[in-house]
C-alpha cells in the first residue's frame, strides 16, 4: 500500500521512524532527467532519517554518508505486511530518490 504522507507531518513521522528504526539496510537512488540514474548509497546500514522544516531538508544518515534531499516537494511511503519497502521522495524540479529498505535478518545469541 502506498500513501503520500501530508507536509505537516513528516518531521513527526521521520522522528517517531528513527526512534523505531529496526535493524536496517537502505540503498539511495536519485533519479532526474539531467542525471539519469544514479545509485548514491549500496546498501549501507540505516541511522536515521530526519527532516527539518526550517531548512525544509530530508537528511537519510548511514554508517558511510549523510544524503540530503534539499526542498521536498511529495513523500511517498511504500509499505507491506513486514513494514516499509521504499521511500520515494520527489524534488522541486521533477527528480525522484528512492530510499529502498532491505530488513537484516538478526540471528539468535550462541546459548
Amino acid at each position: 500500500m502506498t500513501i503520500q504522507l501530508d507536509a505537516s507531518k513528516w518531521q513527526a513521522y521521520f522522528d517517531q521512524f528513527s526512534k523505531d528504526l529496526p535493524t536496517e539496510l537502505v540503498e539511495i537512488e536519485v533519479a532526474s532527467l539531467g542525471l539519469g540514474d544514479q545509485i548514491v548509497a549500496d546498501w549501507m546500514p540505516l541511522k536515521s532519517i530526519s527532516y527539518d522544516p526550517k531548512d525544509n531538508i530530508l537528511v537519510v544518515r548511514t554508517e558511510a554518508i549523510d544524503h540530503m534531499i534539499q526542498s521536498p516537494s511529495e513523500i511517498h511511503i511504500e509499505e507491506d505486511p513486514e513494514g516499509i519497502q521504499y521511500i520515494v521522495v520527489m524534488g522541486p524540479q521533477g527528480e525522484k530518490q528512492i530510499i529502498q529498505f532491505k530488513h537484516v535478518l538478526k540471528l539468535p545469541r550462541e546459548a
